[in-house]
């Protein structure tokens, strides 16, 4: 017996010596959505059974992640949660940023990871600032001065800075950038001067955002007002059958496709001179918060009582699409949220998560985007995602718009800077109506949606009367991650996808160069063959033949 106990002991010593550990069960793996990066620092990664997330039953192009940034390995159960995908690329490193979307159904918590070429987004505007700080540092100091910067002529030149510096412009840039006057350059007042062009500090990442007190489509859709024939303030049956004929009445270029463009000289004319720009409707609320980790409790607590139960206090209805967040919220249960309950927010996982990346694109090729949804509240729908850089999610009554565009090639060399911080826009400063016909969120309408526009419309007519009210359509905001943006721009706009359409593998080279539009499909007036031969490849008897009917065409 004492032989067979050392034998023991000794093999035991052995394996841990050599560090064998024993196995875990194997995580059972799933075409499903991957697990996400790590949650922020001070949240809690286990997600309660309250605030479970979920993914979408509907196909979605998401990338998986490891389970290596400090994620659960337990295979998640049936109701919703994530499951690891098997071919996984390495997941993004960066910490989440987070923020709080405003929708009339709750604040929606969304974390994001945010990459330039795979590389955290800070990167590049951290680089920016040692450049800074580089050019500050004289021999002689050793410390980055705003005198040694001023006298660096080689650096301002290359930061297209035209003129020497006098003794006026040290003056000026000491009085506004050095903060705490000791005439050396801090991180925080480098990013200050670097945005002095624009009147801002450049941040790597940094937030704006607007909502309107009311958003009434009736009142504030260019095409609804072209629909509304006779003013009443509704769609009739007859009104919406005429949907296709009406907008292609406004196709200058008879391409078969309605840009924006087409649609401007329009607006001015429904709307007059006076209420032109939809930027000058009645804006005021914060559509969304950038919960940085010092966000006072206070202010949260203030932003959404104001905003949720205005001189009342925060109940379960307050949060109508988000229940389950409300009660998890209300750790209490007496069904009120106070300030410490609120802040909560700042730490509890998020009910949305997602990762956007950029990549750098040359002079002759524009940058890419991606935008990829890793996990989501069960109540958060993924409507539709037609390529990689949107996508269109639901929350309750509430469509979100998620799109991220790298507009770097559009800025002037002494705006190189910009290519450097990425902004995120949020609002509803969008034609609600031709968010709902644009099903690939390109900022067009192409043939295909024009066509079905009337029965794109018909499905909101929720009580089945032949008559669509303005209250029966969804409310829709725009979250747009915008790389490089002009650091002067401070409008809500709604951002245009200048990405071609990419066509699937296995598409044939004669279907592409008969999408002369570029919107998909190949419609009768741009296919060169007999109707016979169109007949015959649209399979499915639409009116288009799409890259998949093209690619299994013999």
């Amino acid at each position: 017996m004492l032989r067979h106990f050392v034998a023991f002991v000794a093999i035991s010593a052995v394996l841990i010596q050599s560090g064998c550990q024993p196995s875990k069960p194997k995580v059972a793996s799933s075409p499903a959505i991957e697990k996400p990066p790590a949650a922020p620092t001070g949240a809690a990664t286990p997600v309660s059974s309250t605030t479970t997330p979920t993914t979408s039953d509907k196909p979605v192009d998401v990338k998986p992640q490891s389970s290596a940034q400090g994620l659960p390995d337990k295979a998640t159960s049936k109701a919703g949660t994530p499951k690891k995908q098997e071919s996984a690329p390495p997941p993004p490193k960066p910490h989440p940023e987070r923020i709080a979307i405003l929708t009339p159904g709750g604040p929606l918590i969304v974390d994001v990871t945010l990459t330039i070429d795979g590389h955290p987004a800070n990167e590049p505007f951290e680089k920016l600032i040692d450049g800074v700080l580089a050019a500050a540092t004289s021999d002689k100091d050793k410390r980055p001065t705003w005198k040694a910067l001023a006298a660096n002529e080689e650096y301002l030149k290359e930061q297209q800075y035209g003129m020497p510096v006098r003794e006026r412009d040290l003056k000026t840039w000491t009085d506004q950038y050095d903060h705490n006057h000791d005439g050396e350059i801090q991180r925080d007042e480098a990013a200050a001067w670097l945005g002095r062009a624009a009147g801002r500090k450049m941040r790597a990442f940094s937030l704006r955002s607007s909502r309107s007190y009311a958003n009434v489509p009736s009142a504030s859709s260019r095409i609804w007002k072209l629909l509304d024939t006779n003013g009443d303030g509704q769609l009739s049956a007859e009104e919406l059958q005429q949907c296709a004929k009406t907008l292609l009445a406004f196709d200058d270029d008879n391409d078969g496709v309605v840009t924006a463009e087409e649609f401007e000289t329009l607006r001015d004319l429904l709307l007059g001179d006076s209420q032109g720009s939809m930027g000058q409707r009645g804006v005021s609320r914060a559509a969304a918060l950038y919960l940085e980790p010092n966000f006072a409790p206070d202010r949260l607590n203030y932003l959404l009582t104001d905003l949720y139960a205005p001189q009342q206090d925060l109940r379960p209805e307050s949060f109508p699409a988000l229940a389950s967040v409300y009660k998890s919220l209300d750790v209490n249960g007496d069904g009120l949220l106070d300030q410490d309950e609120i802040a909560a927010l700042k730490t509890e996982p998020p009910h949305l998560l997602i990762a956007v990346d950029f990549t750098t694109g040359t002079d002759k090729s524009p940058g890419k985007s991606t935008v990829r949804i890793y996990e989501s509240l069960p109540a958060v729908s993924i409507a539709q995602q037609p390529v990689s850089d949107r996508l269109v999610v639901t929350l309750g009554s509430t469509r979100l718009v998620l799109m991220a565009e790298d507009l770097t090639n559009s800025l002037a060399p002494a705006q190189s800077a910009a290519a450097s911080e990425i902004r995120l826009m949020v609002h509803d400063n969008c034609d609600s109506l031709c968010e709902l016909l644009d099903a690939d969120a390109d900022g067009r309408l192409g043939e295909r949606e024009i066509s079905t526009a009337a029965k794109t419309l018909s499905a909101y007519d929720t009580n089945h009367d032949g008559i669509l009210q303005s209250s029966e359509l969804p409310y829709t905001m725009i979250v747009a991650f915008l790389r490089g943006e002009r650091p002067e721009e401070d409008s809500f706009y709604r951002p245009r996808s200048a990405a071609a359409r990419s066509a699937p593998a296995g598409t044939p080279d004669w279907f592409l160069r008969a999408d002369f539009n570029g919107d998909g499909d190949v419609s009768r007036r741009e296919f060169l063959g007999t109707s016979e031969q169109f007949s015959k490849l649209d399979t499915n008897g639409d009116g288009f033949i799409s890259a998949a009917e093209a690619a299994t065409a013999k």
